[in-house]
């Protein structure tokens, strides 16, 4: 489960496209060790002629979950389960695919070309890529087919995605949710701001408490359960690992939960900041290590049917306190003075003055006691007579509390 937006060089504050991929991942939790980003290389671009964000327990050197070229092409994806048969075995995954592209291509030309000669052999995605040009593009790949819009021409100036494809099966549209949600944020967001930055998206999208279904957005209304809610029908997910844009050659990434991770820029042909790459024993970055200990504290709820709740009062709160606001803060500092056109020197500096603040408010988050307000039987046994109502046992968990909330 993924969420994708790509947005119109027409309202980009730079008059860069910019690419949005927020991934959420299908597997156990217990299987994930987090990400990082690396150099990758390839023949046509050399040894760091890639930028990728991949997974930590990967041990394939062509595998790229998302990321840009020193060409100044860059790639997105998200699952689709309405485009036929996704295979892993026979198919070529959308990581390598990605990979292939990033190695390969220097624009949508190039990217349309490689995608006609591995017809017959793709796994069904839908992909979002721009380039050095300005072309923004959204593709829907089939088996054996693919469609294709030129975002920079569509009404909306953007094009928000999740997994399903407009090309495909009506009658199957997993992340329907998902996308109802994310494009009412941003047609809003693009009518309130008029020009869209990576901030719009990380704020607006991957750190959204909303739901357009039952038309509730907790960061903007009392929570009905009080501190706790229910997680799975928001778009950032207790399964959600990371979240990346791109523009212009910079990568903005988040690793980890991105309601509890802070934003990293990237320049393409530099250094790497040492603390978004493999360190540690499971080769993962040390933000993204961070941002894990400190989604603990806000599911903390780990015996029944705890883990399915988080305490959202924690992570966001009326007195500005929250764990997601105080990041935000400290994001400030790095959204005024980063500079694209850092000298190495200066680059490294910034990196570590960043890294310095990061740890402070991170080290002083995490060092604050908090008590579980839930109830003590609850904690027990799972149970709280706030969620649990009768209803037909084929429902699930999500739609407990969603008629909890529609029947008030």
């Amino acid at each position: 489960m993924c969420t994708g937006t790509i947005i119109s060089r027409n309202i980009a504050e730079t008059g860069r496209p910019i690419l949005l991929k927020h991934r959420d991942i299908s597997f156990s939790l217990s299987n994930h060790r987090g990400n990082r980003i690396e150099y990758e290389s390839s023949v046509r671009f050399g040894k760091k002629g890639i930028i990728s964000v991949v997974d930590s327990h990967s041990l394939d050197e062509c595998s790229s979950l998302c990321g840009m070229n020193v060409a100044g092409f860059a790639i997105i994806n998200t699952a689709t389960y309405n485009l036929g048969t996704r295979d892993f075995n026979n198919q070529i995954a959308p990581s390598k695919l990605m990979y292939k592209a990033l190695a390969e291509c220097e624009n949508a030309i190039g990217f349309e070309e490689m995608l006609e000669r591995t017809a017959r052999k793709m796994m069904p995605a839908n992909y979002g890529i721009i380039d050095k040009d300005g072309n923004a593009f959204y593709y829907e790949v089939g088996e054996v087919s693919w469609t294709r819009i030129d975002v920079n021409n569509v009404k909306d100036n953007h094009i928000t995605f999740t997994n399903f494809s407009q090309s495909g099966n009506k009658n199957n549209r997993i992340g329907l949710e998902r996308c109802v949600t994310a494009t009412a944020i941003m047609n809003e967001t693009i009518e309130r701001e008029k020009i869209i930055t990576p901030r719009s998206l990380f704020d607006h999208i991957s750190r959204s408490f909303r739901n357009e279904f039952i038309n509730i957005d907790l960061k903007k209304q009392d929570n009905p359960f009080g501190d706790y809610f229910i997680d799975g029908i928001f778009i950032p997910l207790k399964t959600t690992t990371f979240s990346a844009a791109f523009q212009g050659g910079v990568a903005w990434v988040m690793l980890g939960y991105p309601p509890a991770s802070v934003v990293v820029p990237v320049l393409m042909n530099r250094e790497l900041p040492p603390f978004m790459c493999k360190s540690g024993e499971w080769q993962t970055a040390e933000i993204c290590n961070k941002s894990f200990e400190l989604k603990k504290k806000i599911f903390d709820i780990n015996v029944g049917e705890g883990n399915k709740y988080f305490n959202f009062n924690r992570l966001y709160n009326t007195a500005g306190t929250g764990y997601m606001q105080q990041i935000e803060e400290l994001e400030d500092w790095m959204y005024e003075n980063f500079d694209p056109t850092f000298s190495e020197i200066s680059l490294a500096d910034f990196y570590k003055e960043y890294y310095n603040r990061i740890e402070n408010t991170y080290n002083c988050i995490l060092s604050e006691k908090t008590k579980n307000d839930q109830y003590s039987e609850f904690r027990l046994c799972g149970f709280d007579q706030k969620f649990d109502i009768i209803i037909p046992r084929k429902e699930c968990y999500a739609k407990r509390v969603l008629k909890t909330l529609l029947n008030k």
